[in-house]
């Protein structure tokens, strides 16, 4: 046969070979782009699906339903944060209007008063309603700030010392008022990566939990222990019949006190832990007899000059 013919006919296959191939590509691109328009358009758990085509379309397809799902899942997650936050307000909602209510009518009490001594007396309770309104409006300002994704912790080389007895030297009046010592056991110079703020809010809630909530003693320490790491405990005695459940003290709205006899947000231990958690460190709750126990578990650093 001719060489010049073979050649020919050798062009032709060629041609007709890359002309399949490229249908082959346009035609699975143009399926990938309906089922693309089908899930924009549509609420629908479809992925996207390619009978017979080329290794790269395949590839291509593998790609884009992995981003498909990664878009759900933060579709998911964004949503289910927006109902806890509103689900949260809504709670505390229900509690803020207790202190109101309450300070509502202390006010009236103390504008018909005609005794100096009521009037007095009032205006300490007045205050105190507002001190607790404050606390409880401030913790869910955190919670809601702390679940934005977009939260950022700025952590830095911290003494956690001394944030810890700075921390309890404010609380001073607090222990004289429920005539309360704490022990305290507490190593110096000891060092992590960690926000200062969001340390001293997890010493304050840990603080004041065990002042609402706790009864006799409490003991504060902050220890190296092996490996490298540090150990902070806040533990307190428990009041006869309020038992916390710790496999649910760090949720949103739990309340160890069944009789509610103190106005409480219920978020304070959940902020705690995702704060801890933020910063790298583990938080548990542990009973041990008749006391009430939370650790948080760091890494230490090694103090520098």
């Amino acid at each position: 046969m001719n060489p010049l013919v073979i050649a020919l006919i050798i062009c032709i296959v060629i041609i007709l070979i890359l002309t399949f191939y490229m249908i082959s590509i346009l035609s699975s691109i143009h399926e990938l782009n309906k089922q693309l328009d089908y899930i924009g358009n549509n609420q629908t758990n479809m992925s996207l699906s390619i009978g017979a085509s080329t290794r790269t379309i395949r590839r291509l397809t593998d790609k884009i339903n992995s981003i498909i799902v990664a878009c759900r899942n933060r579709e998911i997650e964004t949503a289910r944060k927006d109902d806890e936050i509103k689900e949260t307000i809504t709670s505390m909602s229900h509690d803020i209007r207790t202190p109101l209510t309450s300070l509502k009518g202390y006010f009236e009490l103390m504008c018909e008063s005609d005794s100096e001594e009521d009037k007095d007396r009032y205006k300490t309770i007045i205050a105190e309603r507002i001190d607790s309104l404050s606390e409880m409006l401030e913790e869910m300002f955190i919670y809601t700030k702390i679940n934005n994704s977009t939260y950022k912790l700025e952590s830095e080389r911290t003494n956690i010392s001394e944030i810890m007895i700075s921390t309890l030297l404010s609380y001073y009046e607090d222990f004289e008022r429920k005539d309360m010592t704490p022990n305290i056991d507490v190593d110096e110079d000891v060092y992590a990566v960690a926000d200062e703020q969001a340390l001293k809010r997890v010493f304050q809630n840990l603080i004041k939990n065990s002042l609402v909530h706790g009864a006799d003693c409490v003991d504060i320490g902050l220890k190296r222990i092996e490996g490298k790491k540090i150990k902070i405990s806040v533990g307190n005695g428990i009041r006869d019949g309020e038992t916390p459940d710790v496999t649910r003290v760090f949720d949103r709205f739990y309340k160890g006190d069944k009789s509610r006899h103190v106005n409480s947000s219920g978020i304070g231990l959940s902020v705690t832990q995702k704060l801890v958690m933020l910063m790298g460190g583990n938080i548990e709750a542990t009973l041990r007899g008749n006391k009430f126990i939370i650790n948080i578990y760091m890494d230490e650093l090694q103090h520098q000059g």
